[in-house]
């Protein structure tokens, strides 16, 4: 779609600016729960002379878009992290991409707010434009697409109807969270239709729909009224090369929706957690909202945080950093809304400071005054390193007691074999924890490969003349012939390796797709047009989700006859791959982010006869602009 063409192509940016903010509020104990304050600045209305030539609309932007003039910390950086936090996904880079949500826990709460994007396993995707509900918390949600579609999304299983009035299914495959939908921005008259060919837009008397409704979360559905006084207002400017550039945002007296005034939110009850209760979702600093939270928690769309240091008069800021969703700041139905700073690229603490001392916490939600917290942080409500912390290893001992009753003998050699690896590494944790983070990698990486163990495949006689008959048969072929092989077939799901590859069978008794690399330094792969095991062929078809991921020292790749899919983030954050050549012509599927993080002077070569083809098929599958695609 164009939207997502829009969405994918403002992630390019990268800068790094600072700006001085300046604000009086009350200091608070670091450990109390207390009523936060609401702060509203009269602001002049900017240009009231030539109200006339300007449009004031809601207009989607990338987070990177938003933060830009607001004077946070990297605020232009997209770059991507090969990193992953303790949730085992790519958080700690720049305004990339969020993908919280999963197939396991559904779409996140704090992405109901946001320009987002489903993939399917099938290559399809899915622009959302707003949720219409949540099924009571049973994990449904109806959502309206941009095109006018509705779905349903149940963990990973979307339903729809295609254009012949069939009901179909698929299951998800990535989710992305890119930037805040409803931002209330004025662009000049002259300048708006180019600026809708570029952004989503809900123009005044048109639908604001959103939020989340469960427990005290609610769904809103509103009418646009954006004016010149609207809170949070961006003035958009068009540039010469026909891209825009956005404001500081304004501080107004408009709530933005019809007929309302803005909200001013009380009841509100705020927590500045400390060490023991941070780190669950890998941010170094929390505080959380609860009480009267459910109408800012469902309009939240950003959150700002600015450190002074020791200055408790909040006169001169050392830093200022500005979140997204799903990575930094999280919603749920009991425990309220946790606002977090996530250790990555745009979220760090300057040299000579520890992160203690004074900080304001800025919430900007559609519709709301902004909602301002300000404490004094001890060494307790930081968490920038785990080294000397407490290590619980509870989950951990009991994980590798429930593994070590396994039985080798039970299990194909090739899957026990990587459980074995990973045991080994779990053991090895267990005996000499260095931290949280690495003790709960440990167990996520054994309960995989526990989970990844394939039980051997025995026949019994009992019920199968057939196999009696080709085991006879089998038995008088090989008389007296030590040197006839028997072919030995396996069943779907079936992992074995061959080389440095680890397969899966996808099709009994002739296909297979690539699972994983089991040499993390390999330099040069190659995908085989064929692989044999046992005796038996199998064609190789496809290439698994991250199954050629992080190598980091992979230069080159190449990809055999019978490739028909391509998984997503197959190759990403292989950050020296240059040259990938393509033989196959049956290519039918990249999965999203597949080439993300490989190095930008890549050339993707491929047959002549699919140029054409391929090069909008592996269009913006999280490569640099500057990877070609050619013959």
């Amino acid at each position: 779609m164009e939207v997502r063409k829009v969405r994918k192509e403002l992630f390019l940016k990268k800068t790094m600016s600072l700006a001085l903010v300046a604000a009086m509020a009350l200091t608070v104990s670091p450990t109390t729960t207390f009523a936060a304050t609401n702060v509203v600045t009269e602001v002049s209305t900017y240009a009231a002379e030539n109200n006339e030539t300007y449009k004031y609309v809601y207009a989607g932007l990338t987070w990177s878009e938003y933060w830009k003039s607001e004077g946070v910390y990297e605020a232009e950086n997209v770059q991507s992290s090969d990193k992953l936090d303790s949730r085992k996904e790519f958080d700690k880079g720049g305004f990339d991409a969020v993908t919280r949500a999963t197939t396991n826990h559904g779409i996140h709460r704090g992405s109901f707010q946001c320009n987002t994007t489903i993939y399917d396993k099938d290559g399809n995707t899915y622009d959302v434009l707003y949720w219409k509900n949540d099924d009571k918390g049973k994990g449904t949600s109806e959502c309206v697409l941009t095109d006018g579609r509705v779905i349903n999304f149940v963990k990973g299983t979307i339903t729809y109807t295609d254009k012949d009035g069939n009901e179909k299914t698929a299951t998800m495959d990535d989710y992305v969270v890119t930037g805040i939908k409803y931002v209330p921005v004025a662009v000049k008259t002259d300048d708006y239709e180019a600026f809708k060919e570029k952004y989503i837009t809900v123009e005044n008397g048109e639908k604001l729909a959103g939020g989340y409704s469960e427990n005290k979360l609610k769904s809103y559905d509103e009418t646009a009224n954006v004016t010149e006084n609207t809170n949070g207002l961006k003035v958009a400017t068009k540039n010469e090369d026909g891209s825009f550039t956005f404001g500081e945002r304004k501080t107004g007296t408009d709530s933005g929706v019809l007929d309302t005034a803005l909200v001013k939110d009380e009841g509100v009850t705020v927590n500045v957690l400390e060490s023991d209760d941070i780190g669950a979702y890998g941010e170094f600093m929390r505080v959380d909202l609860k009480g009267n939270y459910g109408d800012l928690g469902s309009r939240m769309q950003a959150v700002r945080w600015t450190y002074y240091g020791n200055d408790a008069l909040y006169k001169t800021p050392v830093i200022s950093y500005g979140t997204k969703f799903a990575a930094d700041n999280w919603m749920h139905k009991v425990n309220g809304i946790q606002l977090g700073l996530t250790d990555s690229i745009r979220c760090q603490i300057p040299k000579g400071y520890d992160g203690t001392g004074y900080w304001k916490v800025t919430v900007y939600a559609l519709g709301h005054e902004d909602f301002e917290i300000t404490f004094n942080a001890t060494a307790a409500n930081v968490k920038l390193s785990e080294d000397d912390a407490t290590v619980d290893t509870t989950e951990l001992s009991k994980l590798v007691a429930e593994a070590s009753k396994l039985n080798e003998k039970d299990y194909t050699a090739a899957s026990w074999k990587v459980f074995k690896e990973e045991f080994n590494e779990a053991k090895e944790e267990l005996a000499n924890p260095k931290s949280q983070a690495n003790v709960n990698e440990a167990i996520a990486h054994l309960t995989a490969a526990m989970n990844s163990l394939e039980k051997v495949k025995t026949n019994t006689n009992t019920n199968n003349t057939t196999n009696n008959n080709n085991k006879n048969n089998n038995a008088n072929n090989n008389k007296g012939n030590s040197n006839t092989s028997t072919t030995v077939t396996l069943d779907k799901g079936t992992v074995f390796e061959s080389g440095s590859i680890a397969y899966v069978i996808t099709k009994f008794d002739s296909e297979v797709e690539v699972k994983a690399i089991k040499n993390k330094n390999v330099k040069t792969v190659n995908i085989p047009d064929i692989v044999t095991k046992n005796g038996k062929k199998y064609k190789v078809t496809s290439i698994g989700k991250n199954a050629i991921k992080n190598c980091k020292k992979l230069k080159k790749v190449t990809i055999g006859k019978n490739i028909a899919k391509i998984g997503a983030n197959a190759f990403s954050g292989n950050k020296n791959l240059k040259t990938i050549t393509v033989k196959s012509v049956n290519i039918k599927s990249v999965g999203a982010k597949a080439f993300k993080g490989i190095s930008k002077k890549a050339k993707i070569k491929v047959p002549k006869s699919k140029l054409k083809a391929y090069k909008k098929l592996f269009n913006k599958k999280g490569q640099s602009k500057s990877v070609k695609i050619s013959k």
